[in-house]
């Protein structure tokens, strides 16, 4: 375990970061995001011991630089010397030798060819391949997936999993908030970029008519969108999901609109909340956020096309059945605990149409009706 006290550093008058306090326990991978300049790879090199700074680190791993591997972001290469030999070089400097190099070439590297040939991608998969090799306890990776082809990425994620299961710590930065989401147990801000807030189950994450100062982004549980008509009824939209945004929220946002929507934690859930002005920032320098908000288009205009579909052409008997359903599939349980009248809002419906509905799916052994819950079969 790492636990870090009041952890602060300044270059003269300028605080890059203060009074920073985590725990970072074995087995599990934290995320730490936040814009250029935010001081996330000054804040790596104060825990590599490469700044000096003020504050504590405690560990039982003594010296902590002998059990820590450190991927910086651009990583240095000598001159005159091959990939193997960097390896071998890594390797020495924790006393391992004898390691069939080769055969642990994991990313298909040229390993004779000198290091210094590489492109940018490549230094990258030599060094993560020189601290994977020096069997560490801690990782820190600086922008990991940065620079690196798509099955590379692939593969250092399917590492990073590999990594947890050993027990060991990863520490990653990443600008790519679906890879975090994937891969990390806790997602960390660091400086004055956004705001990461826990909610409960039935939280109101945000009204209808609302101005719209940040985006959400899901790092755990998941959250509904309703939409409200003029009598007050509602009907559900679509489900944000782990590592996912509300398109309705971004598009707002970006025109200075008021939210058209309604959305609610369905579990208990972890949201990191991006401001408007740092996700402009964010869409010019990275083009990945443009992906990310282009697929989340794409797959929100799908659900909204098919809510259309299910009002317009699909029976209210189909429409619970898919409901229910789609709830399992969100909270991963077939026990659902929610009402007829819940069901009922987000439907858009009448409660009695659900309660009859309901009473035929049981009769039919297709659920199970208990008090305030319902058993799918």
């Amino acid at each position: 375990m790492i636990r870090i006290e009041k952890l602060s550093k300044s270059f003269g008058s300028k605080v890059v970061f203060k009074d920073i306090s985590l725990e970072f326990s074995e087995g599990n991978v934290y995320g730490i995001v936040g814009e250029n300049g935010a001081g996330k790879t000054t804040f790596f090199r104060c825990l590599a011991g490469l700044e000096v700074c003020e504050g504590e680190i405690i560990t039982s791993l003594k010296p902590f630089k002998n059990h820590l591997g450190f991927l910086i972001a651009e990583p240095f290469i000598m001159t005159k010397i091959t990939g193997k030999e960097y390896i071998r070089l890594l390797c020495n400097a924790r006393g391992i030798k004898n390691i069939d190099i080769e055969a642990k070439n994991i990313f298909d590297l040229p390993l004779n060819q000198y290091a210094s040939t590489y492109s940018t991608g490549m230094k990258k998969k030599l060094a993560i391949t020189a601290i994977l090799l020096q069997q560490n306890d801690f990782f820190i990776l600086d922008e990991p997936f940065n620079g690196v082809d798509i099955q590379s990425n692939i593969i250092l994620t399917e590492i990073i999993l590999k990594l947890k299961e050993l027990k060991k710590t990863v520490l990653i930065s990443s600008h790519i908030f679906s890879t975090l989401a994937d891969t990390c147990d806790e997602i960390h801000l660091l400086g004055d970029g956004g705001i990461k807030k826990s909610v409960k189950e039935g939280d109101i994450i945000l009204q209808e008519q609302s101005y719209l100062n940040s985006i959400p982004i899901v790092l755990s549980g998941s959250i509904k969108v309703l939409r409200t008509d003029e009598d007050g009824r509602e009907i559900l939209l679509y489900y944000i999901k782990q590592g996912e945004s509300c398109i309705m929220s971004f598009l707002g946002g970006i025109h200075q609109d008021t939210s058209k929507v309604k959305a609610i934690a369905e579990e208990d859930s972890e949201i990191l909340f991006i401001p408007i002005h740092a996700v402009g920032m964010l869409l010019k320098e990275y083009p990945e956020w443009l992906e990310y908000i282009f697929s989340l288009y794409h797959k929100r205009f799908e659900e909204l096309l098919d809510v259309v579909n299910a009002v317009t052409f699909k029976k209210m008997d189909q429409r619970l059945i898919d409901f229910l359903y789609k709830k399992v599939e969100i909270t991963k349980s077939n026990v659902l605990s929610i009402t007829h009248e819940q069901i009922a809002t987000e439907l858009g419906t009448a409660r009695v149409v659900v309660s009859r509905l309901l009473k035929q799916l049981e009769e039919m052994g297709s659920v199970k009706l208990g008090r305030n819950n319902i058993t799918v079969m």
